[in-house]
C-alpha cells in the first residue's frame, strides 16, 4: 500500500526553489502525525522548483519508478521502516515568496577554522533547528573549504534515538570529510548529543 502527501511551501528570500529545511520539516511532520514515526534519512537528488508529491511505502519496490527529486526513510516507534520518494507536481509557488534573513542565524555563531567547526548558542525560536544546522554548515563550507562555489544541502542522516523536532540551545557542526572541495560531510551535535550527519555538494 502506498500513501501520498503534497507540500504547500513558500520560497524563502530570493530562492527560486523550495528550501531544503522546509522539506525536511514537512516530511518530519508527516512522519510523526501519520506514521507515528520520525525521519531518519533524506537525500536530495536535484533542486525542487515546484511543490512536491510524496509517495510512501513499506516496501521500496512498491514506490513508483519516477525521476524523483528526493528520497529517504522514516522509522515508526514500533520499528517499521517506510521508504519515500518525491517528485515535482508542477504547482507554482512564485507568488508565495517570503522574507528570510539567513544572516541572522549566524550572528551568535563562533567558527573555528583550525578544527573546521562552528557553534551556535542561542534560544531564537524564529528559525527551526534544521534551518540553523543548514545555515551553519553552509557557512562552514564557505569559510573552511571554498567560497568560490554554491553549496547545496544534499543529505541528512539522523540518529534513530534522537527527536525529529529538537529544541536545542547549543548547536555544533564539525566537518568530518571533504572530497575534492566538492563534497562535505559534517557531524551535528545538539546540546552535547549526536543528532546525525549532514552533507553538502558544490554546485
Amino acid at each position: 500500500m502506498i500513501s501520498t502527501f503534497t507540500t504547500d511551501l513558500p520560497f524563502k528570500g530570493n530562492r527560486t526553489y523550495l528550501q531544503g529545511p522546509d522539506i525536511v520539516n514537512a516530511t518530519s511532520k508527516f512522519a510523526k502525525k501519520v506514521l507515528d514515526g520520525k525521519l531518519t534519512l533524506i537525500t536530495f537528488k536535484k533542486l525542487c522548483l515546484t511543490q512536491l508529491t510524496f509517495y510512501v511505502a513499506t516496501d521500496k519496490k512498491n514506490l513508483p519508478e519516477i525521476d524523483f527529486n528526493l528520497n529517504g526513510t522514516i522509522v515508526s516507534k514500533l520499528g517499521q521502516t517506510y521508504h519515500f520518494s518525491a517528485i515535482e507536481n508542477g504547482t507554482n509557488t512564485y507568488a508565495r515568496s517570503v522574507p528570510y534573513d539567513e544572516a541572522k542565524i549566524l550572528r551568535n555563531s563562533i567558527i573555528d577554522i583550525t578544527s573546521q567547526s562552528i557553534t551556535l548558542v542561542d534560544s531564537d525560536t524564529s528559525f527551526t533547528s534544521i534551518e540553523k544546522i543548514v545555515s551553519l554548515n553552509k557557512h562552514l563550507c564557505n569559510k573552511c573549504v571554498s567560497s568560490e562555489v554554491k553549496w547545496l544541502f544534499s543529505r541528512l542522516k539522523l540518529e534513530k534515538t534522537t527527536s525529529d523536532e529538537p529544541s536545542a540551545n547549543q548547536i555544533s557542526v564539525s566537518v568530518t570529510q571533504v572530497l575534492a572541495k566538492r563534497f562535505v560531510k559534517s557531524e551535528i551535535i545538539l546540546n552535547d548529543i549526536k543528532y546525525g550527519t549532514i552533507e553538502f555538494i558544490a554546485y
